[in-house]
C-alpha cells in the first residue's frame, strides 16, 4: 500500500483516511491525545494502534510549524517526534551532563583513593586497578553505569533516531538496570562476609552462589530479554513494538533479585549496626554507626524505588504487545532516566571517600560556608568603614563650629571689655543663653559646642569599633562551627580503621570495606574487630 507521504506509513493501520475519515484531524488528535494520551491514557498501551510508524508523526505536530496542533497535516507522517518537540535535543544534552557529573566525581574518588594508599600498595596508573577492593569496585561500577546512561541519553526515548531503539538503545538500557543489581549484591555480600565469614573472613558458599546467580541472570535477562522483546510474538509485525510477555517476565526477574538483595541488605545492615553499638546504652552514636545506618537506609530506599518502577511496568505490559505512544506534551516524560539518576547520585554519595576525616560533600559545604562568611565580613567591613568616615566628617564639622564659636567669644569678650555693660555681664552669667552680645558666649556657647563635638566623635568611633568587633566575632564563630577539625589532617574515621588491617594512618582513608572479598585473595579482616572496638571500618 502506497501513501501520499509515506516516510512513516508502512502498514494498513497507518492509513489515517481509512481509519478516521477524510481530513478528520480532530478524530486523530482525540484518539492519540485523549483516549491514549501518554501517561494519562483512558485505554491501556496494548490497545493502541499506531497512526504512524514509530518514531514518525504527522507534520505540524506539537512544535513543528506553529506551536500546538492547529496546523497538523492529516495523513502525512513525514517528521520524527524529535522534530516535533523543540526542547527534546536540549533535554538530551541536559541528561547527558547530569549523568556525567557522578562519573567525574567517581573517577576523582578513584584517583584520590590510590594516592592515599601506602607506596607499595599504589597502582602505577590509578585507572588500572590490579586488585581493586570493595570500595573501588563499587566506584568502578558506578562509572560504568554513568557512561552507559550518558550514551543512552543521546536519544533517551528514541525520538530522534540517533540510537536504534531495538539494538544500541536497548543494550545500554539493559546495562543501566543490571549494573545497580550487580552493585547491590556486591555490597551486601561484603556485609555477609563480615558477619558470617568467621576469622578467615571467607565469603559463605551460599552467598557466593546467590551473588553469581543474581549478577549473571540480571545481565542476561536485561540485555538478552530486551533485544528479544522487539523480535518475538506480534512485535515482529510492528516496528518498535514490545512483546509484553517477554518484557513482563524480565521485570519479574528484576523484582525477584531486588527483593532478595534488599532483604539481605536490611538484615545484615542491622546486624552490623547492632555490633557497632557494642552494647553501649545512652551513648551518642559514633560516626561509623551513623554512616552504616545511612548506607543501609539509602540502599533499601533505592531498592524499593526500583521494585515499584518494575511493578508498574508489569501492570502496564500485562503480557500483551505494547506500542510506543507519541507524546502530546511539550516535554518528553519517562521514569527510567529519573530512576537511574537517583541510583547514580545516591551511590556516589554513599561511597565517597573520606578527606581529612570528613566526606567530600562536607568539604563542599565548608567551602560554601567560608565563602558566605567571607562575603558577610566584607560587607560588614565596608559598612563599618562608611560609618567611620561619616563619624569623622561629623566630628570635623563640629570642631570647626567650636573654633568659630571660640573666635566669636573672643571678639565678644574684647568688645565687652572695651565698652561698658551693654547687654549683659562679661563674667559669663548669661553665657548659657548663647547671646553673642556683651561677651556672654565665652562661658556657655563655646563649652557646649566643644562638648557636643567630642560626644559625637566618640559615639561614632564607638559604633564603628563595635560593628567591626561584632562582624569579626560573627565570622569567627560561623567559620569555626563549619570548619572545626579542618585545621589539620584528621586521622581516619573510626569506621574506616577497625575493619582494616592497616597499621598506618597513611592507609587508604577513602575505602569503606577494605579488601573484604576472601576468594579473590584480598586482605581479610578479623572477626574480633567487629563490635570489640569503636574503630570499625565498613
Amino acid at each position: 500500500m502506497v501513501f501520499p507521504n509515506s516516510a512513516g506509513q508502512t502498514l494498513a493501520e497507518h492509513n489515517q483516511t481509512a481509519r478516521f475519515g477524510p481530513h478528520n484531524v480532530s478524530a486523530l488528535l482525540d484518539y492519540v491525545c485523549v483516549e491514549n494520551r501518554l501517561g494519562f491514557a483512558q485505554h491501556a498501551a496494548y490497545n493502541y494502534l499506531p497512526v504512524c510508524e514509530f518514531p514518525w508523526i504527522n507534520k505540524g505536530w506539537r512544535d513543528n510549524g506553529e506551536p500546538g496542533f492547529e496546523d497538523v497535516v492529516f495523513d502525512d507522517c513525514s517528521i520524527t517526534m524529535g522534530q516535533a518537540l523543540n526542547n527534546y535535543d536540549s533535554q538530551c544534552v541536559t541528561f547527558i551532563i547530569l549523568s556525567l557529573i557522578p562519573v567525574g566525581l567517581n573517577i576523582w574518588f578513584l584517583k584520590y583513593t590510590n594516592e592515599c594508599k601506602m607506596k607499595k600498595q599504589q597502582n602505577k596508573y590509578w585507572f588500572m586497578l590490579k586488585k581493586p577492593n570493595i570500595n573501588e569496585k563499587l566506584l568502578l561500577l558506578n562509572v560504568l553505569l554513568g557512561l552507559f546512561h550518558a550514551f543512552r541519553c543521546i536519544d533517551f526515548l528514541g525520538y530522534a533516531m540517533r540510537l536504534s531503539l531495538t539494538t544500541t538503545h536497548t543494550i545500554s538500557t539493559g546495562f543501566c538496570v543490571a549494573v545497580p543489581i550487580h552493585l547491590g549484591f556486591l555490597l551486601v555480600t561484603s556485609w555477609i562476609t563480615l558477619v558470617d565469614g568467621g576469622k578467615t573472613k571467607k565469603r559463605p558458599r551460599w552467598a557466593t552462589v546467590t551473588y553469581r546467580t543474581a549478577v549473571i541472570t540480571s545481565y542476561i535477562v536485561e540485555i538478552g530479554g530486551g533485544l528479544y522483546e522487539y523480535r518475538s510474538g506480534e512485535a515482529i509485525r510492528w516496528k518498535h513494538a514490545i512483546n509484553g510477555s517477554v518484557s513482563s517476565t524480565k521485570y519479574i526477574v528484576s523484582i525477584f533479585w531486588m527483593t532478595i538483595g534488599g532483604s539481605l541488605c536490611f538484615i545484615y545492615g542491622q546486624k552490623i549496626s547492632n555490633q557497632l553499638k557494642s552494647g553501649k546504652v545512652g551513648v551518642e552514636e559514633s560516626p561509623q554507626l551513623k554512616r552504616m545506618k545511612r548506607m543501609c537506609r539509602l540502599s533499601c530506599l533505592i531498592t524499593l524505588l526500583g521494585i515499584l518502577i518494575k511493578l508498574s511496568g508489569v501492570g502496564g505490559r500485562r503480557f500483551q504487545t505494547n506500542q510506543s505512544i507519541p507524546t502530546c506534551d511539550k516535554l518528553a516524560i519517562n521514569a527510567i532516566p529519573v530512576f537511574i539518576f537517583c541510583e547514580q547520585y545516591i551511590i556516589t554519595y554513599i561511597f565517597q571517600p573520606m578527606y581529612q576525616g570528613k566526606r567530600f560533600t562536607t568539604h563542599v559545604a565548608n567551602r560554601m560556608s567560608d565563602r558566605i562568611a567571607s562575603t558577610a565580613k566584607s560587607t560588614a567591613g565596608r559598612s563599618s568603614k562608611s560609618r567611620k568616615t561619616t563619624g569623622a566628617t561629623s566630628a570635623t564639622g563640629t570642631s570647626g563650629g567650636g573654633s568659630s564659636s571660640k573666635g566669636s567669644s573672643k571678639g565678644s569678650s574684647k568688645g565687652s571689655s572695651k565698652g561698658s555693660s551693654m547687654g549683659g555681664s562679661s563674667n559669663g552669667g548669661s553665657s548659657n543663653g548663647g547671646s553673642s552680645m556683651g561677651g556672654s558666649s565665652m562661658g556657655g556657647s563655646s563649652t557646649g559646642s566643644s562638648m557636643n563635638s567630642s560626644t559625637s566623635s566618640s559615639v561614632a568611633s564607638m559604633n564603628s569599633s563595635t560593628s567591626s568587633s561584632v562582624a569579626s566575632s560573627s565570622k569567627s564563630g560561623f567559620s569555626s562551627f563549619f570548619r572545626s577539625g579542618n585545621s589539620s589532617v584528621a586521622p581516619e574515621s573510626e569506621m574506616e580503621s577497625a575493619f582494616s588491617n592497616a597499621s598506618s594512618a597513611a592507609s587508604d582513608a577513602s575505602t569503606m570495606e577494605s579488601e573484604m572479598d576472601g576468594e579473590d585473595g584480598e586482605d581479610i579482616v578479623t572477626g574480633d574487630e567487629i563490635g570489640s572496638t569503636g574503630d570499625d571500618k565498613l
